[in-house]
């Protein structure tokens, strides 16, 4: 507990201001509504100011690359981006008319990002390519770690394009309705950012000037988008709502109850549902969701696990993506203490949802966030309850803020779990951070054991920079009755210490080269309660991305490891406990992913709990014109171990997108994964004849 006091002490104490006030610009508002066809002629754009652009890439600071024309205005209803793009019409570079299909290196495109609560980590973003393709994007975490980004997001807005001779325009409108963001006195504060980018030659100039060294998505980050202001502009978000009806029909061939015959049984289920949206006030906004179906959600691409730990996989539910940084309580790794794909499963089994209530807002400087679920009983699972609240408060300056989360899961039969933490990210001086974290979890289950026993710490320190040498080294501490019923662990009853520093080298102007990279990633973890070695890994590597995007990295790998209990690869490979060593060499690769052919792929061969491993993989992605995109990739594992056969396994996915225009598309997945003997196929038709309409 005196360990506890301490760092709090620490936390309140501190402050020290960093960054610098950034000039605030009013966006002009127009008296008028502009003629929405695509053109930029109207007299009403001509008397709106150009944005100034810089260049981005391939080298930041100098006069933009290209003659690019970018205007941004407002009315009471909507925030309007006009943009004219000069181009030889031969190298205009269209990847697709599909929705959510045209953020890539392939396409040319003309993107807004807006920090709509201004709160430099949150922000949205607006893109249009030269067919006319609309892209929409929620960001997080300021484009530094984790699934920092989400197509998943969609809202109602619309773009129209004119491609004429010399090159392309567009004219963005985006309703205020659809955004979140605060007013205050009438005045409204954002950060906005725009940016063109030409795909033939990988040119991107931004506004404002923003600096390339903070990593791929620079151009982007809230953090650094221009402080902008509108006035007597109102959140208005109307009621939306989305109705469903799902129908579902199975037959089965199953044994009898003696054991003699099979009988069919046929199971079918026709179901009503909706998802709401609501603007509850200014700062509070809520989404409802009743009967809960996640039928439509993209299927998780299949993998084979060769550890010893659980797989994680991202969060792609529309209801949990809008804004999800404010519920993130994030450690090492993936782990977590909320995890929402932990909702509506027990026990690896999905459970139905009666559905829940998720409300999201800002005050001042301060982020909250509350969730509860509900879900249905069923002939093995009683009801149970999920709730989440979160709170996140800015201190000492932008880059900072000190939290807490409360989750709980709550069954109809009496069980409970409990888990409480806090947090604080500290911006303490330049690019140095300290990020501090500490959670309790407590459940029916078992009460014995410590305090530290059911706790988790997480300390780490890290100077975030793109040029130059920079570093993350933490350390974690978990118990081992630490079960957040709402979180993710991959390993418990341990402490560890790493993991990562670095060197960038940026190549010069006339290099093909945009930079070369030397780290050396590195973990050691030790078992909590016999203080011995459990496992570590040290990880040099080298890698080279040019300018064009072609990317080319290789390294060793050693991972120690003593697991002490058996685990099984498939059902006649299994690892047995003890001490091994496992020697690998890895390579990766990816051809400029600028063209319109890209191939991918990497190699892992060497040492595997006392055997030997082979996993080459191969990715192909060919987008020979707007209409048609194609995918396939393998992965092939190979694992020879002395005492049993061979084991082989392949994951092959295809994939095909056929859009005719941005209302009609069709898009098929497919997957194969040998090790499961399974196959899976996802297929859409799609018709959105206006934006709101969707079948």
């Amino acid at each position: 507990m005196k360990f506890w006091c301490s760092v709090s002490s620490f936390i309140l104490v501190v402050f020290i201001a960093s960054g610098q006030q950034l000039e605030t610009t009013s966006i002009p508002r127009l008296n008028e509504e502009i003629k929405f066809d695509g053109k930029v002629d109207e007299e009403l754009w001509s008397n709106i100011a150009p944005l100034p652009m810089t260049s981005h890439w391939p080298n930041h600071g100098q006069a933009p690359y290209k003659n690019t024309i970018i205007k941004v205005a407002y009315v009471d209803e909507y925030l309007y981006v006009a943009a004219i793009c000069y181009e030889d019409n031969d190298n205009i570079q269209e990847s697709t008319f599909a929705r959510d299909g045209n953020w890539n290196l392939q396409s040319d495109h003309v993107t807004i990002t807006l920090d709509t609560y201004n709160d430099d980590e949150n922000a949205v973003m607006f893109v249009v390519s030269p067919s006319g393709a609309r892209t929409d994007i929620s960001v997080r975490n300021d484009f530094i770690s984790g699934e920092f980004s989400s197509t998943a997001w969609n809202v109602i807005w619309n773009a129209k394009v004119d491609v004429f001779e010399g090159g392309w325009q567009t004219e963005f409108r985006i309703p205020f309705n659809v955004l979140r963001f605060e007013t205050k006195d009438n005045v409204t504060n954002m950060g906005l950012s725009v940016y063109r980018y030409s795909a033939h030659d990988k040119k991107l100039d931004t506004y404002p000037a923003i600096s390339n060294e903070f990593g791929f998505f620079s151009f982007s980050k809230p953090s650094f988008a221009q402080n902008v202001t509108f006035e007597n502009i109102e959140n208005k978000r109307p009621l939306f709502l989305e109705p469903f009806m799902v129908a579902s029909s199975s037959r089965q061939n199953l044994l009898n109850t003696a054991g003699d015959a099979y009988e069919e049984v046929t199971d079918e289920n026709l179901s009503f549902g909706f998802n709401a949206q609501y603007a509850v006030n200014n700062n509070l906004s809520a989404d409802v969701t009743f009967n809960t179906d996640f039928a439509q959600v993209e299927a998780d691409n299949q993998q084979v696990n060769l550890t010893r730990f659980s797989l994680f996989f991202p969060e792609r539910r529309r209801f949990f993506q809008e804004r999800s940084s404010t519920f993130e309580f994030n450690n090492d790794g993936n782990n977590k203490l909320f995890y929402s794909r932990r909702i509506g499963v027990r026990d690896g089994q999905l459970v139905p949802l009666w559905g829940g209530v998720r409300l999201v807002g800002r005050v001042g400087k301060s982020d909250f966030g509350v969730l509860t679920m509900q879900s249905k009983e069923t002939a093995d699972f009683a009801s149970e309850n999920y709730g989440v609240i979160r709170f996140r408060s800015d201190v000492i300056n932008e880059n900072s803020y000190l939290g807490g989360m409360l989750t709980t899961v709550t069954g109809a039969d009496g069980a409970y779990n409990v888990s409480v933490g806090t947090d604080a990210l500290l911006n303490l001086f330049g690019k140095e951070y300290l990020k501090i974290s500490l959670s309790h979890a407590v459940s029916d289950i078992d009460s014995s054991g410590s305090f530290l026993d059911k706790s988790r710490i997480f300390i780490e320190w890290e100077k975030r920079k793109n040029v130059g040498f920079g570093y993350r080294l933490n350390f974690g501490q978990v118990g081992n009755k630490y079960n957040p019923a709402l979180g993710f662990e991959n390993r418990l009853d341990y402490w560890r210490v790493g993991d990562r520093i670095f060197y960038n080298f940026w190549m010069k102007e006339s290099s093909s080269l945009q930079k070369i990279n030397l780290s050396l990633n590195s973990n050691l973890f030790v078992n909590r309660s016999t203080d011995e070695l459990e496992s570590a890994n040290i990880n040099p590597r080298f890698e080279m991305i040019g300018k064009n995007e072609f990317t080319f990295s290789i390294g060793p790998n050693s991972f120690y490891d003593i697991p002490s209990e058996t685990f099984n690869i498939s059902d006649n490979v299994f690892i047995v406990p003890g001490a091994y060593w496992n020697h690998t060499v890895n390579a990766d690769f990816s051809t400029p992913r600028v063209k319109r052919f890209v191939m991918s792929g990497g190699f892992n061969y060497g040492g595997y709990y006392g055997g030997t491993i082979s996993a080459p993989s191969l990715s192909f992605d060919y987008l020979p014109n707007k209409y048609l995109k194609a995918g396939w990739t393998t992965e092939y594992n190979n694992i020879q171990i002395p005492e049993f056969k061979t084991f082989e396994s392949v994951i092959t996915r295809v994939s095909l997108a056929l859009t005719f225009n941005v209302k009609w598309t069709f898009s098929t997945f497919a997957q194969y994964n040998s090790a499961r003997d399974l196959w899976a196929i996802n297929s859409r038709l799609r018709f959105n004849p206006r934006d709101g309409v969707n079948v």
